[in-house]
């Protein structure tokens, strides 16, 4: 195991401690064979759509700095003489079928890490079944009777 992923996995021990049964689910995506490239751990809640993106980034924030005090990442560091570029995407439950290209990229390509209520397994079937690639980026084929919007 990379030592990118043995981070994205101290965060999600962070995040689990931090919230426990209020974390509904935890996955990884992004460069994961690459200990340079960009991991993004995806956490998903309940309620919590109404967060604001500043909240959101400050959560980001908050929980890096706190992976910051591990001998993990103090290696990490002294190896590559850089930060790691690990980045924690919060999503509420219902956000993760909104099709929202970021997004959608990084659930398709996602390892589910945990997920007691599915909700993530159900979030990436939905997805494949109803997100469609067009040389334009994706198109959601839901919209209502037979009708593709671009997204």
């Amino acid at each position: 195991m990379t030592l990118i992923l043995r981070l994205a996995g101290e965060l999600s021990l962070i995040l689990l401690k931090h919230y426990g049964p209020r974390l509904k689910g935890l996955a990884v995506s992004g460069d994961l064979s690459n200990e340079l490239g960009s991991v993004y751990l995806i956490s998903v809640f309940e309620n919590f759509e109404r967060v604001s993106f500043f909240s959101r980034g400050e959560l980001n924030s908050y929980f890096l700095s706190k992976l910051a005090m591990t001998e993990l990442y103090s290696l990490y560091v002294s190896r590559y003489d850089k930060d790691p570029s690990l980045h924690l995407v919060p999503l509420d439950v219902k956000e993760t079928r909104y099709g929202i290209p970021f997004v959608a990229n990084l659930l398709l390509r996602a390892r589910i890490l945990y997920d007691p209520k599915n909700y993530l397994k159900k979030a990436k079937e939905f997805l494949a079944k109803h997100l469609i690639t067009t040389p334009y980026g994706f198109s959601m084929g839901i919209s209502g009777k037979g009708e593709v919007k671009e997204v």
